[in-house]
């Protein structure tokens, strides 16, 4: 299932630093230290440590990292596999003038988590994060004397835009949660339990305990309260400001006026299909004026992670009437007053993109005047400047994507070229622009906000004659002297003179560097050396042909022990597909928790990664995934290393859904796994995930589950009740008198994806008669995330595949 607010922004060139260190590990695997080599396990997954946020704060010559430990060694795994290294997390820093090792910035507890939240306007104060049994806290360091002072409302973390606003060196503002309760974005795991434990023993005393929903009314009781608060570092005084349902906020240039985003009334889909970015709820702006504190609400619908202010303190924002949809959104400017002005006219709106991964839009501020990627009546989307009743086309090609702002202009990216759109002509910048910006290796730290109208362009990344470098950009747009980053490495923060930079070399073991202006890069940290004595597979690559005659790349990963004919497993993903060049998913320092490639492979078996590309002709993906699938595997056994009789399938979550189609409407397979994956469409479209079920804080969840099913990855664009037929057609668990061959199926009872589906498939091939086992994982949710549960699920799994499928390849000895 794919998170709409949650997607990674790593530089396009990662994936191809690891192919090349896979492709450099393969030559190394035959020199005369191979004997040294062994098999990636699981305790090798459990060990692997990484990187979150890192960050310059140039006046006071410090480099800050976020490093997580081994991820077994957390206190706690109740967040969620997507946050549990939130708790594994530790801020250090080292100097930029004289680099050593990396320490601890502040003391900080074992038993508790700490992550960067901003820098102050002058860099010398740091907001950071703490969680620690299971309590979120909010604090500022004082970069300079390692003070760090905590303020007492438990903060929340909006995915929108997470981290507090900074007014000045002194005071910040954020959104406080009521009685220290964990935002949701932490409650994926186990730690949802606490509003359920409360609720069972209210019963249990003899009280109320109901929680009621309506489309009319929404959640009831609505815990949905948040307070805007100021604190200040010197006095820790904090002011509460406005309090009320509020998802989102952004302060204005000067730092005088806040828009605050309040959720509204339910929001109620109309006829078309609705996708995973539907919002629930409806939203509208306050303005508050933070000097008397006087506010303003503004009338009308905003789109939720869409605000930009100028330079002017006038807000940018999209809009739509009442309509169920944003087909028809349109831009207007909010000044301080609340005078409100619809920009473009009415033949033209909003190119609002909506798909399997959520929504999207992009717009901002050139100098002082809307730009922005609009729709036309017929269809055609092109970059416009926007005034009021119009849109002047900028002829800059509508595949260029915002970069960020300066003082008078918007920098798109278009292809490697970089284009300054201001009031008058627009000028070309750079050439040879790799990215917009550093990396940012833990993208929840920014929100998705900042995809969608990113702020002041900080940095860009620009490769000549085979040298990367990072140039630092100022504020009115002129480029500093670039910096110099070490080979095949990805910058992570730069500041003029300074850069971070990531690289992961052949055996596997990731690096930090400091690249100063005409200096050579120092090495600052570096971690996983345990995986470097991992032996890495082969990879074949395999072709095929689609219906329409394009060609199709897979990849047979074959273990270093290989001899003979092998038991092969298949990992289907319908909409992935792979290119000619090696793909990632050898990389040992990858965190893949349920089909792991390494870890099938080192089992002695062979893996297949299977191209499932999407086919948008309206239908169901069911009705491709056997023949694509099929198609992939005949082009591995003609490679002649496979046994045909012995072919298993291991999916999870799309991929889940995928393996019960395979199980259900093909016997070729001779066992099948499917982890965490939908087998009744129909019950999809109605669910309620577990901690849904108590916390309804963000509305009625039709985004995971109708939102999914309709126009998101299940694709079945209708409700259950105007295609009854197609639902069947489309549920693996109405086929299971099909299934004759071994069946594996595992659910978290936290999951999204609720366990009556992995229920469901036991039950009806247990009806059946078939081979038929269930697991159960309580306490996770999308993916297992307890190293005892991690370890259990590739002992069942292998043990299933050494059962059904046969031993893979005889271990060698290890030296």
């Amino acid at each position: 299932m794919i998170s709409p607010e949650h997607r990674v922004r790593v530089s396009n060139n990662m994936s191809e630093i690891i192919m090349r260190r896979v492709i450099l590990f393969a030559l190394c695997a035959l020199a005369p230290n191979a004997a040294l080599a062994r098999d990636y396990t699981v305790e090798d997954l459990l060990g692997l440590e990484s990187y979150g946020e890192v960050a310059i704060a140039k006046p006071e010559k410090l480099v800050l990292v976020e490093k997580r430990r081994p991820y077994a060694d957390a206190a706690d795994f109740g967040y969620g596999a997507q946050f549990n290294g939130r708790i594994l997390s530790r801020i250090l820093a080292t100097r930029t003038d004289r680099p050593r090792s990396l320490q601890p910035l502040f003391e900080q507890s074992s038993d508790a988590g700490y992550w960067m939240a901003g820098m102050s306007p002058s860099k010398g104060r740091l907001a950071v994060y703490r969680l620690q049994k299971r309590r979120l806290t909010l604090g500022v360091v004082d970069l300079r004397s390692r003070v760090v002072k905590w303020f007492d409302p438990a903060p929340d973390l909006p995915t929108t835009s997470p981290n507090p606003v900074w007014l000045n060196d002194d005071e910040l503002v954020f959104i406080a949660m009521p009685a220290h309760r964990l935002p949701s974005v932490l409650l994926s795991g186990s730690a949802s339990f606490g509003d359920l434990s409360r609720l069972y023993a209210a019963q249990a005393r003899g009280e109320a305990s109901g929680t009621v929903v309506s489309t009319k009314n929404g959640p009831v009781p609505d815990a949905t309260e948040r307070v805007l608060v100021r604190v200040s570092w010197q006095t820790a005084e904090v002011v509460p400001l406005l309090k009320g349902d509020i998802v989102d906020l952004s302060l204005s240039r000067s730092r005088t006026t806040a828009a605050v985003l309040l959720a509204g009334r339910p929001a109620l889909p109309g006829g078309k299909p609705i996708s995973v970015s539907f919002d629930a709820r409806r939203h509208q702006i306050a303005l508050l004026d933070l000097t008397d504190r006087k506010r303003r609400d503004i009338a009308g619908d905003v789109m939720r992670g869409f605000m930009t202010w100028s330079a002017d303190d006038r807000l940018l924002i999209l809009r739509r009437d009442d309509a169920p949809d944003w087909s028809n959104g349109y831009y207007a400017i909010l000044d301080k007053t609340g005078t409100l002005e619809r920009l473009g006219g009415t033949d033209v709106h909003a190119d609002v993109v909506e798909d399997g991964g959520g929504r999207i839009v992009h717009a901002g501020w050139a100098g002082s005047t809307p730009v922005a990627l609009m729709r036309t009546a017929s269809g055609r989307c092109a970059w416009m400047r926007l005034t009021a009743g119009k849109a002047t086309d900028l002829g800059v090609k509508h595949s260029a994507r915002p970069i960020g702002t300066t003082l008078h202009s918007m920098w798109l990216l278009n292809g490697e070229r970089l284009i300054a759109v201001g009031r008058g002509r627009d000028e070309l910048v750079a050439t040879d622009v790799m990215r917009g910006r550093t990396a940012l290796l833990e993208p929840f730290n920014e929100g998705f906000r900042v995809d969608m109208n990113p702020e002041r362009v900080e940095a860009i990344v620009v490769k000549k004659q085979g040298s990367t470098s990072v140039v630092s950009v100022t504020v009115s747009g002129r480029l500093e002297r670039p910096t110099t980053l070490p080979a095949d490495s990805v910058p992570l923060a730069a500041v003029p003179g300074f850069a971070v930079a990531w690289s992961s070399d052949q055996r596997n073991q990731d690096r930090l560097y400091l690249s100063r202006t005409g200096m050579e890069a120092i090495e600052i940290d570096r971690l996983n050396a345990r995986v470097s004595t991992v032996a890495m597979p082969h990879m074949v690559g395999l072709t095929s042909k689609d219906s329409t005659g394009t060609t199709l790349h897979h990849w047979l990963i074959l273990p270093r022990r290989a001899a003979g004919k092998l038991p092969m497993v298949v990992t289907p993903y319908p909409g992935m597909s792979f290119g000619a060049l090696e793909p990632g998913q050898l990389s040992v320092s990858r965190y893949d928790l349920s089909t792991n490639a390494l870890l099938l492979a080192s089992a002695g078996y062979a893996v297949l990664l299977p191209s499932m590309p999407a086919v948008y002709d309206g239908a169901n993906p069911s009705n491709y995934v056997v023949a694509q699938v099929d198609a992939a595997v005949d082009a591995a056994i003609a490679e002649g290393h496979v046994d045909e009789r012995r072919v298993g399938v291991l999916g999870h979550s799309f991929g889940g859904y995928a393996a019960l189609t395979i199980a259900t409407r093909s016997h070729r397979y001779a066992a099948v796994v499917a982890s965490n994956g939908p087998s009744d469409v129909a019950a999809m479209h109605g669910s309620i995930s577990g901690s849904d079920r108590v916390r309804l804080e963000r509305g009625i969840p039709l985004s995971s589950s109708a939102g999914w099913v309709e126009a998101g990855q299940g694709g079945m664009r209708s409700m259950p009740a105007k295609a009854p037929l197609a639902y069947v057609h489309a549920s693996p668990a109405f086929q299971m008198d099909g299934l004759s061959r071994p069946l594996m199926v595992i659910g978290g009872d936290l999951d999204p994806v609720d366990m009556s589906h992995s229920e469901r498939a036991f039950m009806e091939a247990t009806r059946a008669g078939a081979d038929a086992t269930l697991v159960r994982f309580w306490g996770e949710g999308h993916e297992v995330s307890s190293p005892g549960n991690i370890r259990q699920y590739w002992d069942l799994v292998t043990g299933f595949f050494k059962r059904t499928i046969g031993e893979g390849a005889a271990a060698a000895p290890h030296s």
